[in-house]
């Protein structure tokens, strides 16, 4: 996939853009398709946890009460 953007992204990021695709791919989308529209998805939020992709999203010092 060739993409031009903007700005540049590290290794890291780049890496990390690779691997969410990857797993977007085979796992993500068949959790998404199950869930209920309208609905938090908990499957999902679970699965995007268990692989680290929302660190980056959220502060993982912070408790959910500090959200």
């Amino acid at each position: 996939m060739t993409e031009q953007t903007m700005f540049a992204l590290t290794r890291a990021q780049r890496g990390l853009a690779e691997m969410a695709r990857r797993l977007a791919a085979l796992t993500f989308q068949v959790i998404a398709d199950a869930g209920v529209p309208g609905r938090v998805n908990r499957p999902l939020v679970a699965a995007l946890g268990s692989t680290g992709l929302l660190g980056p999203v959220f502060d993982e010092t912070s408790g959910a009460l500090e959200l």
